[in-house]
């Protein structure tokens, strides 16, 4: 997508968790599409270095079913003052903390951020078999989609949250879409783990 290099002069973006990830590169975008930006981070450290440079699933599924509701609620009470409020939903990103938990080289670890070796490419290209589109998505796929949401051409959107993550929640969990070679991966893990499970050796010390 394609912006005029001011689309966004004039506006002022406090941008949460802009220190590193995904919004590091909103911060990036916007900065570059003219906008005073405010950034906010957990850790200062982060928001330092990224101010200098550019001048278990649960808890975290219910804060952002939490984050959705509330974007819901604030676009209807706030509507009224000429308030437009609305959220965006990445897929999976690219050098985000979420891929480096993948443990893989095609997702490079994120300022900040440690990487964990639970899994690797064959994981994610798994992982990307999944996704109509057939790439992970990238920080300027996310940046540029909050962009639109700011910029006149949207002045009619609000209270919605934009799913950016190349189809993948048109084919999460249908497995369905696995080729062979995945299927029978999925096989020979049941059989690993059945084995150990029926290890009364292994199983004792436990």
């Amino acid at each position: 997508m394609s912006f005029t290099r001011d689309c966004l002069k004039g506006k002022v973006a406090l941008i949460t968790g802009g220190g590193s990830g995904i919004g590091r590169g909103i911060t990036s975008r916007f900065m570059e599409l003219g906008a005073q930006t405010i950034i906010v981070s957990r850790k200062y450290d982060r928001v330092k270095s990224t101010a200098e440079e550019l001048e278990k699933q649960t808890h975290a599924g219910t804060a952002k079913a939490g984050i959705d509701a509330m974007t819901k609620h604030l676009a209807a009470e706030w509507g009224p003052c000429g308030v437009r409020v609305n959220g965006v939903a990445p897929g999976p990103i690219a050098g985000t903390a979420g891929m480096s938990k993948l443990g893989t080289s095609k997702a490079p670890v994120p300022h900040g951020t440690s990487k964990k070796n639970d899994a690797g490419d064959d994981e994610l290209d798994q992982l990307t078999a999944f996704i109509p589109l057939q790439r992970l998505g990238n920080q300027k796929d996310i940046a540029n989609s909050v962009v639109f949401l700011c910029l006149p051409e949207a002045s009619f959107i609000t209270g919605h949250t934009l799913v950016v993550d190349g189809g993948t929640w048109l084919t999460a969990g249908n497995f369905a879409v696995l080729d062979t070679a995945v299927r029978k991966a999925w096989v020979e893990r049941g059989k690993a783990i059945r084995a150990i499970a029926n290890d009364t050796e292994f199983t004792s010390k436990l």
